[in-house]
């Protein structure tokens, strides 16, 4: 989902904001946490127990991310890393 908070939009590099339409960028508020929050309140109807959820996360936004979910009452929530070692992914489960 776009996560880039609002705030950060004078600092993207030409190429991402000149090829990039605003709404894959930039989330649903200041803090570019909205729509994580959407997808944990909302995906957890379309899904049976047990499913599974995988979203992608800009660098920084992993722990806040986690507690999203976390308080969002999924289980097995977890972080992984992108091949630089950037926690990059957020998955947790449906209960």
């Amino acid at each position: 989902p776009p996560y880039i908070p609002l705030g950060l939009r004078d600092t993207l590099a030409p190429e991402v904001e000149q090829h990039e339409p605003e709404v894959a960028l930039f989330g649903l508020d200041e803090d570019g946490l909205g729509f994580f929050r959407n997808i944990c309140d909302r995906s957890g109807r379309l899904l049976k127990n047990d499913g599974f959820v995988a979203v992608e996360v800009g660098q920084g936004q992993s722990a806040s991310v986690y507690d999203i979910f976390n308080a969002g009452g999924w289980c097995k929530v977890a972080t992984h890393d992108d091949l630089n070692g950037i926690a990059r992914c957020i998955s947790a489960v449906h209960a």
